[in-house]
């Protein structure tokens, strides 16, 4: 972390700039979703029938396939099976 001194000699740390603050929580989220898409989908299959679980499965059904093609729910796999069902359901 930048560590800048202003007119009155104190210290302060650096801001980070807008822009890149942005850039990193989309590339988090992007991660999140890429990571948890299959369970995602999972979870609106269960929800009750109905316009809002129509259109959770139309914008997740495509994500979850894509992920699971490019074999990115092997993580969220992995920690099932050694963590415990209890912490990732």
């Amino acid at each position: 972390m930048k560590t800048e001194i202003d007119s009155s000699g104190e210290s302060r740390a650096a801001a980070v700039p807008l822009r890149r603050a942005r850039g990193g929580l989309l590339a988090f989220y992007a991660l999140v979703l890429a990571l948890n898409a299959g369970s995602l989908h999972r979870n609106n299959e269960i929800m009750p029938y109905g316009p809002v679980r129509s259109f959770w499965l139309a914008a997740s059904g495509p994500v979850a396939a894509a992920c699971a093609a490019l074999k990115l729910d092997r993580p969220r796999a992995f920690l099932a099976r050694t963590a415990g069902k209890a912490l990732n359901e």
